[in-house]
């Protein structure tokens, strides 16, 4: 199976942000969580570096005028993440996540692009 990034562009969510952790304070709930293994800390990591790649190969708006937030996407078989922000200029909201967000495709306003093996 590829492994795909979705990458999202949306105008606007102007709140709710702090629902989220930041990038920085998941990795801080990684490194303080005694029960978490160190797989799913590289698979974030591993993630955070595709994400940020397949933003910048999809020519998102550029800046930030929230910081990176982290959705952790839960299923039946393994955790996954996705990476929210808005960006600074036009109020864009991007998300990068490893799994189709069928409910972001709602949005009017909302550009897809995919990514396999990034």
């Amino acid at each position: 199976m590829k492994n795909q990034i979705y990458v999202y562009q949306f105008y606007v969510m102007d709140c709710g942000w702090e629902a989220f952790p930041t990038v920085k304070e998941m990795i801080a709930r990684f490194n303080d969580c005694d029960d978490c293994d160190q797989y799913m800390m590289r698979k974030f990591l591993d993630f955070h570096e595709k994400a940020m790649c397949a933003a910048l190969d999809a020519s998102v708006s550029q800046g930030f005028s929230t910081s990176i937030h982290v959705m952790p996407l839960i299923n039946n078989y393994e955790a996954s993440f996705a990476l929210a922000w808005k960006a600074a200029k036009g109020g864009w909201c991007i998300v990068v996540s490893e799994k189709k967000l069928s409910w972001l495709e709602e949005i009017e306003s909302c550009t897809l692009k995919i990514y396999d093996n990034i």
